[in-house]
């Protein structure tokens, strides 16, 4: 989910279709609910997962052991290292209705907070968190 051309085209590039989100200045949540119009209707065993492009270290096989959990009887997942969680994050398609109802900057981790002992927690390495949501953001956590 993108305003930004040159993000457009370079998820283009790679085989990807970027959604236009026209009411992200409303925070997180409006971008949350495009990505799920975008994605169409789910089945009871479809699983969505939520991503951001600014965490320039995460590895393919964190996101691989997320997509291995996409299974019956997942509630939802996220890369973790030690206590810190983030994303991406998974969610199964019987939480699509809690996250249409986030509002403002609340994005889906307020969803899985609800049932903290209901995520399953795919560990990974501390830089892999790491985002550049602005250019002084430093450098990644040490592992």
């Amino acid at each position: 989910v993108t305003n930004t051309p040159a993000i457009a085209q370079a998820a283009a590039a790679c085989g990807a279709r970027a959604v236009p989100s026209p009411h992200s200045a409303q925070g997180q949540s409006a971008s949350i609910r495009a990505g799920l119009d975008a994605a169409g209707p789910l089945a009871p065993g479809d699983f969505l997962l939520f991503a951001v492009a600014d965490q320039p270290l995460l590895r393919a096989a964190t996101v691989h052991r997320l997509l291995d959990l996409a299974v019956p009887g997942t509630w939802g997942a996220t890369a973790a290292c030690g206590g810190r969680v983030g994303s991406p994050a998974l969610f199964c398609a019987a939480l699509a209705p809690q996250l249409y109802a986030l509002g403002g900057d609340c994005g889906g981790r307020a969803v899985l907070n609800a049932r903290p002992q209901a995520v399953l927690r795919v560990a990974c390495e501390a830089e892999e968190l790491w985002d550049i949501d602005r250019p002084g953001d430093g450098t990644p956590p040490a592992g």
